[in-house]
């Protein structure tokens, strides 16, 4: 059985695929087939329907384009998804929206939780902030531990799991905190969230959904992203997703052809090292002494206002419901199992 995950990073959310199914899985995983495998991640599109194989879905959430045409789901293999946005949009019954499949490291007994020591805050941001911002040395003026989403997946959930509270940008930050029952708080950068997928989450687990703004950083964020700041100094919220806006989301007309997703996919991959060589060089940049006492006040000023986010009302689900979701999360791998033969 093929693996589909989003490949282009190493973000830990995505790359648990590359490591949990295999554990999880291991004959089917490593069995040829015409099968697709999609898990964790914002996944379900229309582009999906050009990836070859039946598609089995387990845990698998939406929100980054049309959804795909209905004829093309017609073979897929549903057993459970993300959460109720992303069941409403397959036409699928509620029971299928059980919870993220990242939550499937329950079922790994030397990653699943455990009564530890805890301590601290940690500051776990969006992939492309970890790569434009500059939350680093903030977070060092704060004494919050800044955790990269890129670091080794075993390492981040480690890191999440060891802490008192977590201040989140990461969606699977906020999805393996809740896990690991660690209070979280939802911050966001402008234009750099996706609130259907945090909403269909959340919505998962009965939670609001209500995230603190997070401000730009710097001016080498600024032009790399090409907006300016406006940031009053002040914390503010953004405003609350609602349900009833994401009642639908449109249709493909028809898939993208072969020929042009194809060469749409070759474009992104042959402009990425070039970006990634310019982001390193800012990085680099950011760490030297000189920049680094410009900047301290700006990184003083941010470092206030983590330490304001740090003391506002966290957010955690109810432990029935945690342990209502573990269990039919379970039941659906045992399900997926029985019908591909795994005992």
């Amino acid at each position: 059985m093929r693996l589909f995950y989003y490949r282009v990073t190493t973000n830990f959310g995505d790359h648990m695929n590359s490591w949990l199914w295999p554990r999880l899985l291991p004959d089917l995983i490593s069995e040829k087939s015409d099968d697709t495998l999609v898990g964790i991640g914002s996944l379900i599109k229309s582009d999906l329907s050009k990836v070859p194989g039946r598609k089995i879905i387990f845990g698998t959430g939406s929100g980054y384009g049309p959804m795909p045409i209905p004829s093309e789901v017609a073979d897929w293999r549903i057993y459970c998804v993300r959460g109720p946005l992303t069941a409403r949009l397959l036409g699928l019954p509620t029971q299928k929206a059980i919870v993220d499949g990242a939550w499937l490291i329950d079922e790994l007994p030397d990653l699943r939780y455990r009564e530890r020591l805890r301590q601290g805050t940690i500051f776990l941001p969006h992939w492309t902030t970890d790569a434009y911002a500059n939350w680093r040395q903030p977070c060092e003026h704060a004494g919050i531990d800044y955790v990269s989403p890129m670091l080794p997946g075993e390492q981040v959930l480690n890191r999440i799991a060891g802490a008192q509270l977590a201040i989140v940008e990461s969606l699977h930050g906020a999805i393996l905190a809740d896990y690991y029952r660690v209070p979280w708080i939802p911050v966001a950068t402008d234009g750099r969230i996706l609130s259907f997928k945090w909403l269909d989450f959340c919505l998962s687990l009965n939670l609001a959904f209500r995230p603190v703004r997070l401000p730009d950083t710097d001016l080498l964020e600024q032009l790399l992203e090409q907006r300016s700041s406006d940031w009053s100094g002040a914390l503010e919220y953004l405003p609350p997703p609602q349900e009833e806006n994401y009642q639908s989301v449109g249709y493909a007309t028809q898939s993208p052809a072969n020929t042009v997703y194809r060469a749409k996919i070759k474009l992104k991959a042959a402009a990425r090292p070039i970006r990634a060589v310019g982001l390193s060089a800012v990085q680099t940049m950011r760490s030297s002494p000189p920049f680094r006492a410009i900047f301290r006040p700006r990184a003083e000023q941010l470092a206030e206002l983590l330490l304001k986010i740090s003391n506002e009302p966290p957010t955690l689900s109810e432990e029935n419901v945690r342990n209502e979701k573990l269990s039919k999360l379970s039941e659906a791998l045992s399900h997926l199992r029985r019908d591909f033969g795994i005992s």
